[in-house]
């Protein structure tokens, strides 16, 4: 039994490792009945029957390698049938990570022998594998990925027609990549995606900065009007200038040099054009009341 029986996942599928332990069952059972057909005779002589350690072994063993391949095969057709079908966009790492450390708590229920089977590692480390894939995933979902990002991860997993945008992308498209593989890479776009995010984050906040921004004008006298001092426009320039500049610095500038480049021709524009309109306000109103006094 011990040199045949289905220790190791070696060439042994699910269907086959439980094939091989109910044929064990049955010639077990087919030994057992010969043994209590054998009692009668003991009883006639009353004499009391040996124990078979052999037997008692095997059967304790059938039923250790039950509960493993029987994990392992739950554990396979979870993965590959309600974990695989979840779609990418409703991916929730949180809920996955418990589910692995469920399977592994399970696992540490096993004896210390029923954990040195190969069967064992195995599932030990394709949960393993599988809950330090989760965090790759994860980072694919974030808000930062844009369509440059999703190319160039593409390009690095040499899978062209990736169809990341399609509803029905799911996590076992994901899991047939073996992310794992190529995990340095995956977290160097992600993470360039990220930092760009920044920049992003910054340009949208100027240009909704000044979509709200106003000019504010009030009464001068009595029939005319005048621009009030635009300090806060003044000093959403130079913030928004300052800002500007230490994104010229940044590594990823170029992503966004156009962009960054506009704002800046912009606000150096209305900078200027704000300074003339405040100088001919300052002449105007002090010739003003030169002729008025006259």
């Amino acid at each position: 039994f011990d040199n045949n029986a289905p220790y190791t996942t070696n060439g042994v599928e699910n269907e086959r490792a439980f094939r091989d332990l109910n044929n064990y069952k049955e010639q077990v059972k087919a030994l057992r009945k010969r043994e209590n057909d054998m009692k009668f005779g003991f009883t006639l002589f009353n004499i009391n029957p040996p124990p078979n350690a052999d037997l008692d072994f095997v059967e304790n063993r059938i039923d250790s390698l039950e509960k493993v391949w029987g994990l392992k095969e739950e554990w396979d057709k979870y993965r590959d049938t309600e974990i695989a079908k979840i779609r990418f966009q409703d991916f929730n790492l949180e809920e996955l990570e418990d589910l692995v450390d469920e399977y592994f708590q399970k696992i540490s229920q096993f004896s210390r022998e029923m954990k040195a089977w190969e069967v064992c590692n195995y599932l030990r480390a394709d949960l393993e594998k599988f809950r330090n894939t989760l965090p790759l995933i994860d980072s694919l979902r974030q808000p930062s990925m844009r369509k440059r990002h999703w190319n160039s991860l593409k390009v690095t997993l040499g899978k062209p027609d990736l169809d990341y945008e399609d509803e029905n992308f799911c996590i076992g498209d994901l899991l047939s990549l073996n992310l794992l593989a190529q995990a340095d890479s995956v977290f160097s776009i992600t993470e360039v995606a990220s930092a760009e995010f920044k920049i992003e984050v910054q340009l949208d906040e100027i240009e909704k900065a000044w979509e709200s921004a106003e000019l504010v004008i009030e009464p001068h006298k009595k029939e005319f009007i005048k621009m009030k001092k635009p300090d806060h426009i003044i000093e959403l320039l130079e913030k928004n200038g300052m800002s500007l500049a230490t994104m010229k610095t940044n590594a990823f500038f170029g992503s966004f040099e156009k962009q960054i480049l506009g704002w800046e021709s912009t606000l150096s524009n209305v900078s200027e054009t704000l300074e003339i309109l405040l100088q001919v306000q300052r002449q105007w109103i002090y010739l003003e009341s030169i002729f008025a006094s006259q």
